[in-house]
């Protein structure tokens, strides 16, 4: 039995990066572009307009100010497990064990910290929804999360040797991930730090502010909203606002796996497998105040839930990943100067975002929708099919080797030499498609939304680099609704690349040799072709409605990406 535990105390004293900000204004050409009517609503598109031409109109879309303060962030996760094996016969272990962990939520040292919390009573109006400070302990919250207390992570594996050639491997266990202060310490230091944001909610009929104006909001009149440092409940009012879920559960996931190994003589094992894993509870960062989607109405600030704030952006904390794969592998030890390793994974995989660094996320998420289960879809790594090889070979001639290991001229001539390739195929990675006609569901925003399915097929009968996929296949969504494609529906090209080297070594004196290299990467010189993450579909002049074309467009279907070329480079190497 295998027992013990560890208390993991986290400290950042951190100096906020890039949060002294003494006023920013953007432009985002909304006040110069053109309107169009959708379903009897005349509305702009954003695409028509120009930043420079906002700015020398001085039509701010959004502004923000901000100077932050140094903050003490704290987090401590105690843990203990136990593990024990079994031999339950001499061919058969079976291994069982559990960890249990204590988590205490993120604070401040000094309390200072600050985040929205829909159980506080908003003293503008009384209602619920207002700012939680770690000062003030509102509602007995005395952390970013609550701890946890009762997280239970048990694992389970077996090997089983039916004979002496052949293993028989599984196992299945929970495993938690830590709370990184990145993607869960939202609203530090925000006691003592002064800000200020707002943006345009009129969905681009006037300017949020004026570059010539007196520093108020241009359709209120009002101050522009700017918080000096402070706990009322009321601070952020009017702005943007941070949200840190108070009973954040546990980030978890299931992974298992089932094996077979065989071994083929001495020097040769071939093995076979199923991966899979299934995560939960995983961070979903979206605005949790986001205008409902409604049929034929002028999205604004009063159709928000909470009309105190604009944005509140935060995670739901309720995405979720799914995994499985068959991998098989074979592999050969240097022997008779011949070595290999071959591996080809089929898998899928599924999740409801893709995260990214500095607790943000990643991939063509250009318009998010309200709910995790909605944005379910392909993963940005979803690549179904890859195969990967290297091989080794060296003559078998000259000192130290089968043949002609006595003869000095043979060995220079021929011995030592060395040739080896890599080989790397692999089917397109997924890619998104959006509608370059803005769906208005978002105020004073420029949106590319999904468009919708029209059920013509996703792919032209001869695609080629020129045109891959077809654009007819989708249409403009209704205004202020999502359309119904989901994100990464369609498979780039796949891509092919395979390296090859060669080389010889010349011993110079006793274990000093010199070595002489040719590689070639991309020795076949083949173009790998490739989409971004995000394509937007063509117009067909001042389409509004209705499937989009490939005429008068310039690029959509069309791939105008490629890998690198061959590269061809020599070297020298001394070995001692």
């Amino acid at each position: 039995m295998h027992f013990g535990g560890e208390v993991g105390i986290y400290r950042n004293d951190n100096t906020p990066y890039a949060q002294i900000n003494p006023g920013t204004f953007g432009f985002a050409g909304n006040y110069t572009a053109n309107y169009v009517v959708k379903q009897g609503v005349a509305q702009r598109d954003f695409s028509t307009g120009a930043d420079y031409a906002d700015f020398l109109l001085g039509d701010a879309n959004n502004w923000s100010a901000q100077n932050g303060t140094e903050y003490g962030a704290r987090l401590k996760n105690p843990q203990f497990f136990f593990q024990d094996d079994f031999k339950i016969r001499p061919n058969l272990t079976l291994n069982l064990g559990l960890r249990y962990q204590i988590r205490i939520g993120i604070d401040e040292v000094h309390g200072d910290v600050g985040t929205y919390d829909p159980t506080v009573i908003n003293p503008a109006n009384n209602q619920l929804g207002a700012y939680w400070f770690g000062q003030t302990h509102a509602n007995g919250r005395t952390g970013l999360e609550e701890n946890k207390y009762n997280t239970f992570l048990p694992r389970v594996g077996f090997a089983y040797l039916p004979n002496p050639t052949m293993t028989i491997r599984g196992g299945f266990g929970v495993y938690a991930y830590n709370l990184s202060l990145d993607t869960y310490g939202g609203g530090l230091g925000n006691v003592s730090t002064a800000s200020g944001n707002g943006s345009d909610q009129t969905n681009g009929s006037l300017p949020y502010t004026k570059l010539s104006g007196t520093g108020t909001v241009f359709a209120t009149g009002a101050p522009l909203p700017f918080a000096t440092p402070g706990t009322s409940p009321a601070r952020f009012n009017g702005q943007n606002a941070g949200y840190t879920q108070y009973n954040t559960p546990d980030p978890k996931i299931y992974q298992w796996n089932l094996g077979i190994q065989q071994a083929f003589g001495t020097n040769t094992v071939f093995e076979l497998s199923y991966v899979a894993s299934h995560g939960f509870n995983l961070n979903f960062p979206t605005d949790i105040n986001q205008v409902p989607t409604v049929d034929n109405v002028f999205n604004n600030q009063k159709y928000r839930p909470n009309q105190n704030y604009e944005e509140i952006n935060g995670s739901t904390n309720d995405a979720i990943s799914n995994y499985n794969s068959l991998q098989a592998q074979i592999n050969r030890r240097l022997v008779h100067g011949l070595s290999f390793a071959m591996n080809y994974t089929w898998s899928h995989f599924l999740d409801s975002q893709d995260s990214s660094g500095f607790g943000s996320r990643s991939g063509p998420e250009v318009r998010q929708y309200e709910s995790a289960a909605q944005n379910y879809s392909r993963s940005n790594f979803d690549v179904r099919n890859q195969f990967k090889a290297r091989v080794v070979y060296e003559l078998p001639v000259g000192k130290g080797r089968a043949f002609f290991n006595h003869n000095v001229i043979v060995d220079e001539l021929f011995g030592g030499y060395q040739v080896a390739t890599t080989i790397q195929l692999s089917s397109g990675n997924p890619f998104s498609v959006v509608s370059p006609i803005d769906d208005g569901s978002e105020p004073g925003q420029a949106h590319t939304p999904s468009p919708n399915f029209t059920g013509a097929p996703l792919y032209l009968a001869n695609k080629n680099k020129t045109e891959f996929f077809n654009p007819a296949a989708f249409s403009v969504p209704l205004p202020y609704q999502f359309g119904n494609v989901p994100r990464n529906v369609l498979t780039g090209p796949g891509s092919e690349v395979v390296n090859i080297s060669a080389g010889k070594k010349f011993d110079i004196y006793e274990s000093t040799k010199l070595q002489f290299r040719l590689d070639a990467l991309n020795a076949f010189n083949h173009p790998n072709f490739y989409f971004g993450n995000t394509v937007i579909l063509p117009l067909n002049g001042s389409q509004t409605s209705g499937a989009f074309t490939q005429a008068g467009f310039n690029g959509g279907s069309q791939i105008n990406s490629v890998g690198g070329p061959r590269v061809l480079q020599a070297g020298l190497r001394l070995e001692f």
